[in-house]
This record gives C-alpha cells, structure tokens and sequence, in this order.
C-alpha cells in the first residue's frame, strides 16, 4: 500500500512509465515469489503462504479469464504449486491441482482467456497431463516432433 492507501504498483513507483508498462498489481508476484522461494528453500511455510498470498488477493476470481503475460503469472501459479505438491509432497500446498487443471482445460477448449498459438493442435485432455509431472517428458518430445516447439528455444 502507498502512503494514499492505495496498491502500490510499478507505475505508481516510475509514474514515466504508465502509457507502456502499467501494472495491475503485485499479488500474483508475491504469491509465485513465495511459491518459488519455498521450493528453493524446501520450507512448507513459505508454500503455506504462497496459499495465504492467493487466497487474500483472490486470485482465484482473476485465474479463469486471465492470460500469462508480463503483468499477471497468476496462471503460472496454480500450475506451478501442483508440480510443487506433486513432486514434493513434504512441503504440502495439496488443492491446486483441480484450479490447474480447470485453467487449462479453458485454454485448451478455447473458452479461456488464453489461447493457444496458432498452429497448435493439442488435444483438449492436454490440460490434465500438464498437472502430471511423469507426463512432462513425453508432452514435450511430441510438441517437438509437432514442430511447436524448437529444441533448445
């Protein structure tokens, strides 16, 4: 909050700046920051408020109709909070999956906000295998012999 009580955003900070690179805010960052820094330091307390993060700035209401983009990664948090609880089940944040996949299954189906690049030709159960960690391999080498994605881009 600044000093008015308003969010503080990158525009409020670097005024210069809000024709170009306005923000809408930080609460997505700060929930994938924290998402980030509890895997890295393999503490379920920051996950824990990596969860707290979401639930207080609701995320959750801005997840179906939002795009991945410079301003909002709130997409990337569910996402990234499954392969977390997935891969590292110590470190809890369990419920994410299902918001992953709903995410996903919009983008898929075209309902979403998000849109799959032209060309792509994934089928709508991709969203499912993309909360899969097992699956990731197998995805990525198809996307690659689909050519929508180059090695080593």
């Amino acid at each position: 909050m600044n000093a008015r009580g308003g969010q503080m955003t990158y525009q409020t900070s670097v005024p210069v700046v809000t024709n170009s690179y306005a923000s809408s805010g930080y609460g997505d960052d700060l929930t994938i920051a924290a998402l980030w820094l509890g895997l890295a330091q393999n503490d379920s307390t920051l996950i824990s408020q990596a969860q707290g993060y979401y639930d207080q700035y609701q995320l959750d209401t801005q997840l179906g109709d939002s795009v991945l983009n410079w301003d909002s990664v709130t997409p990337a948090i569910p996402i990234l909070a499954t392969q977390i609880s997935q891969s590292y089940p110590q470190l809890g944040g369990s419920g994410w999956q299902s918001r992953a996949e709903s995410y996903l299954d919009r983008v898929v189906s075209g309902k979403g906000a998000g849109k799959l690049t032209k060309g792509s030709n994934f089928p709508r159960s991709y969203g499912k295998v993309l909360t899969e960690p097992s699956r990731w391999t197998a995805l990525l080498q198809r996307s690659i012999g689909l050519g929508q994605l180059e090695p080593g881009a």
